[in-house]
């Protein structure tokens, strides 16, 4: 059965409720249906999937029958191209999936491990006791300087000021779709706007800057050990391979998906942390006892559950993609048995699903034992998807879960957190889920060698 959401205005229906607070519309009415609710916004049919069950189905075992919304990918292919994420072609988007995947496999993403250390302790390197920092910039950077090095092997310091004006160009493209998203039309870039001429200057230092690295390497043909020289070699069936403005595309969307999801994930695994001592200093006694003063190697991710478990729950709560691209319908489509129209919108959110306590008792608490081998066991598949599922899952998963672990294990060793009074929590409701004011931080406590026996101390 179709659960009806009634609430909203006429023809408009729950649009301006979801523009002024997404988030706790999508708590609201994934709560609202039985597996699959049906609403109102701007006189279109919209569906959500409310249900692991009805998940499966849209995004896993009839994902054929649908595309992502053609106004969303509009808008983010203005940036983007037709990149994997913005790709709406089917048969394009697999042929380019697997032309890319080779790039992401376990060994080729492991050799970046001690990258990520290294980077991690260089930024740590500059930290001091008593001194606040804003953990929102310092996780963006940092991992943006993981993800110039493991896409074009650049190092921080030759890459450090194109790296940041390439991060300043994806939040000058996060504030312009923004400003569209859940409009019935789109605003057109032609318009003089101070957004649209700040987008468009960010897009032409962007596109030259990285088909200038795709050109020299090409020209070069030599092989870095990196992800652009993957993906340069890569050849589909016919011997044939990617062209300069698909492999731009591809690019530009690793370098903004490789970065801006990892730095709020961690972002919020360090404010929730603050929030939660006791889970902070297990934390801490698990990294010590494992670690003994040294940083950790892709080798020791195995011996460090907890760091896993803290990451995956503060995604569950903030997950950085809180609801993922919409889908329509290409044709007549059953859900669970239920219709639905050809053209209809279907919503899929990873905050509501992950906030829904028929899956998830007490939600808004942070716990990471929920990620522990059995209670994980329990959680009904497709109820937890932070990377998305099926077909369009997150090519970078498994990368971006390494890069997450090595990252929180190096530091979570060596320092402690405070977030400072005056520091608010605004959600930023982007693509990705950040805050708007950044995560003003005090640094309380500094080591380079850890000392289980100090850890207890402290805690009291």
């Amino acid at each position: 059965m179709i659960n009806q959401y009634e609430k909203g205005l006429p023809y408009v229906g729950v649009a301006f409720d979801f523009l002024r607070d997404p988030l706790t519309m999508m708590r609201t009415m994934n709560r609202r249906g039985d597996k699959l609710l049906t609403f109102k916004f701007f006189g279109a049919p919209s569906f959500m999937a409310t249900h692991p069950d009805s998940v499966r189905e849209v995004l896993v075992t009839k994902a054929r029958f649908f595309r992502k919304a053609d106004v969303e990918m509009e808008l983010m292919g203005r940036f983007m191209g037709k990149g994997l994420v913005t790709n709406n072609d089917q048969p394009f988007h697999k042929q380019q999936r697997k032309l890319a995947q080779p790039a992401f496999h376990m060994q080729r993403i492991a050799s970046y491990a001690d990258v990520i250390v290294e980077y991690t302790q260089s930024m740590l390197d500059q930290w001091s006791v008593g001194e606040v920092r804003d953990i929102r910039r310092e996780m963006v950077e940092l991992t943006m300087f993981v993800v110039s090095k493991t896409l074009f092997d650049a190092d921080r310091d030759s890459m450090s000021d194109s790296a940041r004006e390439i991060g300043e160009a994806i939040e000058s493209f996060q504030d312009v779709t923004d400003s569209s998203f859940g409009l019935p039309i789109p605003i057109p870039t032609w318009l003089p706007t101070k957004r649209n001429r700040t987008f468009k200057k960010s897009k032409a230092f962007v596109d030259a800057t990285l088909l200038e690295i795709i050109q020299e390497r090409r020209e070069s043909g030599e092989d870095k050990g990196d992800l652009l020289s993957m993906l340069l070699a890569a050849q589909d069936e016919q011997g044939g391979g990617m062209d300069d403005a698909q492999l731009l595309d591809e690019v530009i969307t690793l370098f903004a998906a490789g970065h801006e999801t990892t730095s709020n994930a961690l972002m919020w695994t360090w404010y929730l942390l603050s929030q939660h001592p006791d889970v902070m200093q297990k934390l801490r006694d698990e990294v010590s006892t494992v670690l003994i003063g040294r940083n950790p190697t892709l080798a020791d991710l195995r011996d460090l559950p907890y760091v896993e478990m803290v990451i995956k729950e503060a995604m569950r709560i903030y997950p950085p993609v809180y609801a993922l691209n919409g889908r329509l319908a290409n044709e007549d489509v059953d859900i669970l048995g239920e219709h639905v129209p050809e053209g209809s919108y279907v919503l899929v959110s990873p905050y509501g699903l992950q906030h829904d306590p028929r899956y998830f008792p007490n939600p808004d608490r942070f716990d990471p034992e929920r990620f522990n081998v059995q209670n994980e066991a329990t959680i009904p598949k497709y109820a937890y998807i932070p990377f998305g599922a099926g077909p369009r899952v997150c090519i970078g998963n498994s990368f971006a879960m390494m890069e997450a672990q090595l990252i929180l294990a190096t530091m979570a060793q060596q320092i402690k957190l405070e977030i400072i009074p005056e520091q608010t929590i605004d959600f930023l409701t982007q693509i990705t889920l950040s805050n708007k004011t950044g995560m003003h931080m005090r640094v309380m406590d500094k080591r380079q060698k850890a000392d289980p026996v100090l850890d207890k101390v402290m805690a009291y």
